[in-house]
C-alpha cells in the first residue's frame, strides 16, 4: 500500500487513531444507540459528521478505523473508487451487514469494501449488532498485521501465506465462514498454524454457528510465538459457489 507525496493526510504520527461510527438511518434507534453504547467507553472525545469525512478538517484521518452498520445495501457493485479512497487514506473499514436488509441491490458489496480494506465484513441479524460489536476488532487489537481473502468451494485443503508475528504475544484472529447468511453451504473449517516447535489449530462445524447468533463471523484469541508460522486450511462446503473467507490477524501494538 503506497501513498502519494501529495497525500498530506497521512503525514500525521498521532495516536490513537480517528474512530469513525457510521450507520443506516433504516435501522432502529435502539439498534444503534445500544451498539454505540458497548464501545462508547474507549472514546475519549467525538464529533458528528453528516457526510465526507475524508474531507473534514477536524480530525486526522490517516490510519482511521471505520465501523458502520449497515441496513441499506448499495445498488452499485463497483466498489473501486470506494476502496481507492480508504487506502488512500490508510484506512481500515470494518461493516456489519444486516441480515434483512430495507432495500438495495448488491448484498455483497461492502462486504467486498471490508476485505480490500484489511477490515471484517459480518453480517448479523440487527438484535445482535450489540452483541457482535464487542467481537470487532476496534479498539484492544485494533492493527491488522495480516490479512488474506480466500475464495473457496467444495471441499480440500488450501495454503496461505506464512505468518511471522512481530513478537511473543496476544493476537485476535478474525474469519467469516460465509460471505452471506443464511449459512447454507458451510459445513467445517479448520486452520492450523504450524511452527518448528509444534503448532496449534481451531476449527468450526454447521452445528456451532447458533452459537454465533447465526451470523457470519468467528473469532479466536491466541497466543503466538516470534517464530515463522505455516497456516493450511481445510474445508467443507455444499455446491460449487464460491465463498470469499476473510482470514485476519490483529495486534495491540
Amino acid at each position: 500500500m503506497t501513498t502519494s507525496t501529495s497525500d498530506t493526510s497521512c503525514n500525521s504520527t498521532t495516536f490513537p487513531s480517528t474512530f469513525l461510527f457510521a450507520y443506516s438511518n433504516d435501522l432502529s434507534s435502539d439498534t444503534v444507540l445500544d451498539t454505540f453504547h458497548q464501545f462508547s467507553s474507549y472514546l475519549k472525545y467525538y464529533y458528528w459528521f453528516g457526510s465526507k469525512f475524508f474531507s473534514n478538517t477536524q480530525t486526522p484521518v490517516c490510519g482511521s478505523i471505520i465501523a458502520i452498520l449497515l441496513k441499506r445495501y448499495n445498488n452499485e457493485a463497483d466498489v473501486s473508487r470506494l476502496v481507492s479512497l480508504i487506502r488512500y487514506h490508510h484506512a481500515i473499514v470494518h461493516v456489519m451487514i444486516s441480515a434483512t436488509p430495507s432495500g438495495g441491490s448488491q448484498p455483497k458489496a461492502m462486504y467486498s469494501v471490508a476485505s480490500k480494506t484489511n477490515g471484517m465484513g459480518m453480517v448479523e441479524y440487527d438484535k445482535h449488532f450489540p452483541d457482535a460489536i464487542d467481537w470487532v476488532p476496534l479498539f484492544i487489537f485494533p492493527y491488522p498485521i495480516y490479512a488474506v481473502t480466500i475464495p473457496v468451494s467444495g471441499n480440500g485443503t488450501k495454503t496461505l501465506p506464512d505468518f511471522y508475528p512481530p513478537s511473543a504475544s496476544m493476537y485476535w484472529i478474525g474469519i467469516t465462514y460465509q460471505d452471506h447468511v443464511p449459512i447454507d453451504t458451510f459445513q467445517y473449517f479448520k486452520f492450523g498454524l504450524t511452527y518448528d516447535q509444534g503448532n496449534c489449530s481451531f476449527s468450526v462445524n454447521s452445528r456451532e454457528v447458533s452459537i454465533w447468533d447465526d451470523g457470519n463471523y468467528y473469532i479466536e484469541s491466541s497466543s503466538l510465538m516470534n517464530l515463522n508460522y505455516k497456516i493450511t486450511m481445510d474445508y467443507n462446503y455444499l455446491g460449487r459457489d464460491v465463498q470469499h473467507l476473510q482470514f485476519r490477524i490483529y495486534t495491540i501494538m
